[in-house]
C-alpha cells in the first residue's frame, strides 16, 4: 500500500463576506448607545459647571478695618462680598496678646482716661448678609477718639468664616485674607464685656 504524498484537507462550505457584516439592527442599537452615553456626560458637564457657578455666586467676603471720620474713630466688621457668610472665630489682639472683650482691650491699650465706646460682639455661628459692613467698636469723637487713631496699630482684629459651601477664609484688620481647609479654633473666646467695669 502506499501513501498519498499530500494528503486530502476537509473544509466546510467557504464564508462569503456578506456573512461577516453587522446587521442594521446591530448598528442602530450601538449608535443609540454612543447617543445615550453622550447625553450623560453631557449632563454630567453641565451639572459640574452649574454648581461652580453657583458656588462663585455664594462666595462670601468679609472685611475687618479701622476707620474714622469726624464722628468718631473705631473698627468696621461684616460682609462685603456677594454670598451669605458663617462666621467661626472672632478674635482681638493687643500687642500680640488675646483679649476677651472690648474692655479689657482698652484696658490694655491704657486709655488716659475712661473711654465711652459703643461696640458689637459678632457671634459665632451667626449668618452675615453680603451688606453687614458696619461699627463693631466705635468712640465718639473727642479725645479718646484721637487717643485710638494712635493706638490702633497696637491691635488686631481676626476672623475666620465659612461658605455654605465647605470653604472657609480667614482675613485680619491689617490685611491679611488666607483660604483654610477650616477654622481653627480660638486662643480665648471673645464676649460681651461685664455690665459693672471699672477702668483705670
Amino acid at each position: 500500500m502506499t501513501k498519498s504524498p499530500h494528503p486530502k484537507k476537509t473544509s466546510g462550505p467557504a464564508q462569503s463576506p456578506e456573512n461577516t457584516r453587522w446587521s442594521p439592527s446591530i448598528w442602530i442599537s450601538l449608535s443609540s448607545a454612543a447617543i445615550a452615553l453622550c447625553a450623560l456626560m453631557f449632563t454630567v458637564q453641565q451639572g459640574c459647571l452649574q454648581r461652580e457657578y453657583w458656588r462663585l455666586t455664594a462666595q462670601p467676603h468679609m472685611t475687618v478695618s479701622f476707620f474714622y471720620n469726624d464722628e468718631g474713630a473705631g473698627f468696621m466688621f461684616g460682609g462685603t462680598g456677594i454670598g451669605h457668610a458663617i462666621l467661626k472665630t472672632f478674635e482681638v489682639f493687643v500687642d500680640g496678646k488675646p483679649q476677651s472683650n472690648w474692655t479689657e482691650m482698652c484696658r490694655t491699650l491704657g486709655f488716659a482716661s475712661k473711654p465711652t465706646f459703643e461696640f458689637v460682639v459678632p457671634r459665632p455661628e451667626a449668618v452675615f448678609n453680603p451688606d453687614s459692613y458696619n461699627k463693631t467698636f466705635w468712640i465718639p469723637s473727642g479725645p479718646q477718639a484721637e487717643e485710638l487713631k494712635l493706638k490702633t496699630s497696637r491691635v488686631l482684629i481676626r476672623a475666620c468664616y465659612c461658605s455654605i459651601y465647605p470653604e472657609c477664609w480667614q482675613v485680619d484688620s491689617r490685611g491679611s485674607f488666607d483660604r483654610l481647609r477650616s477654622c481653627p479654633a480660638p486662643e480665648v473666646t471673645f464676649s460681651a464685656p461685664p455690665r459693672t467695669v471699672t477702668l483705670p
